[in-house]
């Protein structure tokens, strides 16, 4: 086997675990987003909140939605790269190509 072709093989592998780890990180990620999801809302249910206690749930609710449109943003991304790759890419003779076109 070529140096190359080992080389593009190690560059496959280490592409899928970057993937999965991606993947694992993300949902450990999200985890503690949901708790924190159920903390404020249990904090906007109090009714006996101060305007300090209101402005910090507000703050953490705001940080929280941040935190899991990134996540979300990563996992897009993440996606589209496993798509692309996935992709047959052929060589193309442009005089054929434009031959077709012409025709």
């Amino acid at each position: 086997m070529m140096y190359n072709e080992e080389k593009n093989i190690q560059l496959v592998q280490l592409n899928q675990e970057k993937d999965e780890f991606l993947e694992i990180a993300a949902h450990d990620l999200r985890n503690p987003l949901s708790a924190i999801k159920g903390v404020v809302s249990l904090m906007e249910e109090n009714k006996n909140r101060d305007v300090e206690t209101m402005e910090l749930t507000n703050l953490i609710k705001i940080s929280k939605e941040r935190m899991l449109n990134l996540i979300n943003n990563f996992l897009d991304v993440t996606v589209k790269e496993q798509a692309a790759s996935s992709l047959n890419i052929n060589p193309v003779d442009p005089r054929n190509a434009i031959r077709q076109i012409i025709e």
